[in-house]
């Protein structure tokens, strides 16, 4: 399993070099899919991303309002072998997010 690089909010980009080895790069987010959580935003970049940077896949948990615009940005744009949506609420969250933090 490749290392996991955790990112807050606020971060020094020296930290983190350029990939030598850019087989996959997953960019995971766990939230509560809703505006206040930035999802909008989300949702405006994942074409374009996925277009310039084939080697990224992302991993989407959570649900609420903006689970459908996901969908369906997902099926429009033909990404569904680079978007993966995982339904997950409650205590769900805990258990996924230890999941990638662990490794």
């Amino acid at each position: 399993m490749s290392p996991l690089l955790r990112i807050s909010a606020s971060f020094n980009a020296s930290f983190f070099p350029p990939l030598k080895d850019r087989t996959t790069v997953k960019i995971v987010t766990c939230c509560r899919l809703e505006y206040r959580r930035g999802i909008d935003l989300l949702l405006t970049i994942i074409p374009r991303f996925c277009e310039q940077f084939p080697y990224v896949k992302f991993v989407i948990a959570g649900d609420g309002p903006y689970r459908v615009r996901l969908e369906e940005i997902v099926r429009r744009h033909y990404l569904s072998d680079r978007v993966e949506l995982k339904v997950i609420n409650g205590d769900s969250f805990v258990y996924f997010y230890r999941s990638f933090v662990a490794n």
